[in-house]
């Protein structure tokens, strides 16, 4: 969540987000081994029911884009970097399941 202290600073902020000059980072916690190199995920995902929020793969979907980058594994889970590059609706979750990572 972002927060301008002023009416000046939340307008350029929305104008960077709209622009897409902000770069953003998400980190997860999944369960094993995630890969130790970066993936890049480019699987388009499609909407199946809005108001429940569910989401999958499908080539039917639109396209999107993830990168994912393992910082940390602990022997049971790992911590992921996520890239989205993207913004789909539950994007970086439902990248992960395809991936076999929850």
């Amino acid at each position: 969540m972002l927060l301008g202290r002023c009416v000046g600073a939340a307008q350029q902020m929305e104008k960077q987000i709209k622009g897409r000059q902000v770069k953003k980072k998400y980190l997860c916690k999944v369960e094993g081994e995630f890969p130790s190199k970066t993936l890049e995920c480019s699987q388009p995902i499609k909407i199946e029911c809005h108001r429940l929020g569910v989401c999958r793969v499908d080539p039917a979907g639109k396209p999107c884009s993830t990168s994912f980058e393992r910082l940390h594994y602990d022997g049971t889970n790992s911590i992921v970097a996520c890239y989205p590059r993207t913004g789909r609706m539950h994007q970086i979750r439902v990248h992960l399941q395809w991936l076999d990572h929850h």
